[in-house]
């Protein structure tokens, strides 16, 4: 329950903030966008006129295209029957030159019409072939005409005599079968020129008709058949066939447009130009029963018109469905356009809060440096001037709280760097919770100092004895919380709350709580409270010391720990921070009620004077070498109290040859010398002689980030100290490299043993 909560906290003051940068974004940003938006929309508008502009073109080259087809398949079926009757009046000519009678001639035309009926292209259409020869009709399918039939004033006889050349009957009523048909008939001259009759051939007209009727472009409309009298052969609306296209409104414009290209008028060109008139196919718009039409007719060589009628929605059907696309697509782009435009906004924006914040950072991280530094100055000035008198102690202690200030202002600065750069790595670790909650109440009852505050703490009994995890980031979690709210409390109360809640079989959620009666947090500044190199004004309380990073980092550990910091303040009033940490459970046992009288929370802290010195070594030698007097006098000074043989050096090469002439038992070396680096120095000293293959070599360093002990260890070195050196962890090192023999127990506390280390001591 509590990581749902907290996650769901977290995740709204993300959305919030998010949505909040969103909106100022989108106000600055509102009328460029808009042009943007216009400019897409624009675009897209001209780009669908020129597509539809094109895309109608190739819709009218595409269906005139399938109208060729269409004329040309027809034409196919006229081809095949005008030269079946070629192939029949060279046949009968034939015959009638040879002598052959009435019934030889029958015979043949019978022979024939057996051949054209199974003839690929012609097999169910070709109707029959017959003639009127020699004064008798003769017909391929042994039909005897009746009394009434004189072929004489038959239409396809007349037309044939009337026509030079082939000539297409206009359709009729087969009275053989009763079908609808169409003849192709011509007159069949001998070798001296005379006529010796007609020969016709009958087609059926249901296969074209049903052909046509199959007709569509772009899957719609239906397809239309005219004669050459413009009468309508074949159309899906029966009430339409038999009768003239005329006859119907808003085919009125498809009838002139045919007659202007009336195929006599063509054949009359044709003879005139002695070459084929090129074929046409006539495009029309028009309305048929309300309906708006695009209209496609071509014309055949017997008169006749294929055509095709499509309704004009259906016929631009791919434009018209090509506007919502283009609409989806220019407005994903323009979308896509503005969110990059908004995140460049907004990481500009972004950028330049950052700049101005470090900009700003870099100039408060100079003057919280400077400020540290004129006091060290100072009072080393004042110390030098009252040598022997007990002013001089009170000046030495300000230094000493000056210089702490300065390496906590270096450390803030060096752990937002390394967590800034992913070095930084949790050390995970068993410790006793209780103890680490201890210490770090005491360390803040000391700050404190004269401060008219009061201190309450509460924490859960339930919480397990021992925890797994970075005991040194969770002790740096809490103090920086209430650090915070020390420094922002000039007095009132400061009230620490520490609860524990199970998470799972191996874990727990640790929720720290500090409330004080601070200055508070004005509303306009908590989304920005966490931010990087951010320092809010809190109060306009100016004279706090500190780097403004601690929030910022604290945040990053938590993070790290699987938890998150969140804070409610009412400007004036005061603040409450709540952090969440997730622990490892090494021992589950309850640590039991904590009260503010346990002897830890009572003694430790403890400012004193006088510190153990924790034993001397007398004639011990001891070998520093660094290129900087002033960490020479520091790190010789740190050790004469320990009564040891200290010499100094400030330069590699000069080290090696001091190590040749003296045998030493222990050797500091800088690590960043010039001329000789400390490694090349350590390891010219360990080729000297065995006994410095033995000895410990410590580097001093000041580059202190996570991973440097491993890096020296790898280089050669026995053990590492950082800059600046830090008592407790000098001792640390005198402790694990100098042998128990040597040592003996001091007798004095180690401030009353210090000895004053001249400036100007001679360095070798």
């Amino acid at each position: 329950m509590h990581s749902i909560k907290t996650e769901r906290d977290r995740r709204k003051s993300r959305e919030s903030r998010g949505l909040k940068e969103l909106w100022m974004v989108l106000k600055a940003d509102l009328p460029q966008l808009l042009v943007v938006c216009a400019a897409f929309f624009t675009l897209s508008l001209l780009s669908y006129f020129y597509a539809s502009n094109v895309m109608k073109k190739q819709v009218d080259l595409y269906s005139r295209s399938e109208m060729q087809v269409h004329h040309s398949a027809i034409r196919a079926l006229l081809n095949a029957h005008e030269a079946a009757l070629e192939h029949a009046s060279v046949a009968v000519i034939y015959a009638v030159e040879k002598g052959a009678g009435p019934e030889e001639i029958h015979e043949l035309l019978k022979t024939l019409a057996e051949m054209f009926s199974n003839q690929k292209d012609m097999k169910g259409v070709f109707g029959s072939v017959y003639g009127f020869i020699k004064g008798n009709y003769l017909d391929g399918t042994s039909w005897i005409p009746g009394e009434f039939f004189y072929p004489k004033t038959a239409p396809w006889l007349r037309g044939a005599v009337l026509t030079e050349g082939l000539y297409h009957s206009t359709p009729y009523l087969d009275p053989r079968t009763g079908n609808a048909v169409a003849a192709v008939s011509k007159v069949v001259y001998d070798k001296n020129g005379e006529s010796v009759g007609v020969l016709g051939i009958d087609y059926f007209l249901t296969p074209i008709i049903r052909q046509v009727s199959e007709y569509r472009v772009a899957d719609a409309g239906y397809g239309i058949l005219l004669d050459d009298s413009y009468n309508i052969l074949t159309c899906p609306d029966p009430e339409y066939v038999g009768k003239h296209l005329n006859e119907f409104p808003g085919f009125e414009e498809i009838y002139r447009e045919l007659a202007k290209d009336n195929p006599k008028i063509r054949r009359a060109q044709e003879q005139a130009d002695g070459r084929p008139a090129p074929q046409r196919i006539l495009v029309a718009d028009n309305k048929v029963k309300g309906v708006e039409n695009i209209v496609f007719f071509s014309p055949l060589e017997n008169g006749w018109y294929v055509g095709i009628i499509v309704p004009y929605p259906y016929y631009y059907s791919e434009v018209y469905r090509m506007i919502p696309v283009i609409v989806l697509i220019s407005t994903f782009l323009a979308l896509v356009v503005c969110v990059i435009l908004l995140r460049m906004s907004k990481a500009k924006k972004r950028s330049e809060e950052e700049s101005l914040a470090k900009t700003s950072f870099l100039a408060r991280m100079s003057h919280e440096i400077r400020t540290p530094m004129n006091a060290i100055l100072g009072m080393c000035e004042l110390a030098r001037r009252n040598i022997g008198r007990p002013e001089a102690l009170e000046y030495l202690s300000e230094i000493r709280h000056a210089g702490s200030n300065l390496v906590s202002i270096i450390n803030d600065i060096l752990d937002y760097s390394k967590i800034n750069t992913g070095v930084i790595q949790l050390k995970l670790n068993p410790y006793a919770a209780a103890d680490l909650f201890y210490d770090t109440l005491a360390i803040v009852r000391v700050r404190l100092g004269s401060k008219e505050i009061d201190l309450t703490f509460e924490i859960d009994p339930n919480m397990p004895r021992k925890l797994t995890g970075d005991e040194v980031r969770v002790r740096q979690v809490i103090l920086n919380i209430l650090t915070n709210a020390v420094k922002y409390t000039p007095r009132g109360f400061i009230k620490f709350n520490l609860d524990c809640e199970r998470k799972d079989q191996n874990s727990v959620w640790i929720t720290v709580r500090v409330e004080d009666s601070g200055v508070g947090i004005k509303k306009d500044d908590l989304d920005s409270l966490f931010d990087d190199y951010v320092r809010v004004d809190q109060g306009g309380i100016r004279h706090i010391e500190g780097t403004g990073l601690g929030l910022a980092i604290t945040k990053s550990l938590c993070l790290a720990m699987n938890g998150d910091i969140m804070v409610e303040s009412e400007y004036g009033k005061g603040s409450t921070f709540t952090a969440t940490l997730e622990q490892t459970v090494a021992d589950w046992t309850p640590v039991g009620p904590i009260t503010s009288t346990d002897r830890r929370a009572a003694t430790f802290g403890d400012d004193s004077e006088e510190e153990e010195l924790p034993f001397t070594a007398p004639g011990f030698k001891v070998l520093v070498v660094d290129d900087i007097h002033t960490n020479l006098v520091v790190t010789k000074g740190l050790l004469q109290p320990h009564e040891m043989n200290v010499s100094i050096c400030d330069r590699g090469h000069k080290a090696v040859d001091l190590a040749a002439r003296e045998q030493f038992d222990l050797i500091f070396v800088d690590h960043m010398m010039p001329e000789m680096d400390g490694t090349e120095t350590m390891r010219k000293i360990r080729d000297i002689n065995p006994h410095y293959r033995e000895i410990p070599i410590i580097a001093l360093t000041a580059a202190v980030m996570a991973g440097m002990r491993e890096m020296f260890l790898s280089k050669g070195f026995d053990d590492f100290l950082g800059k600046p050196i830090e008592l407790h962890k000098l001792n640390a090192i005198l402790e694990r490299w100098i042998p128990k023999n040597v040592r003996r127990r001091a007798k004095k506390p180690l401030m009353r043993l210090a000895k004053n280390v001249s400036d100007k001591e001679s360095v070798p």
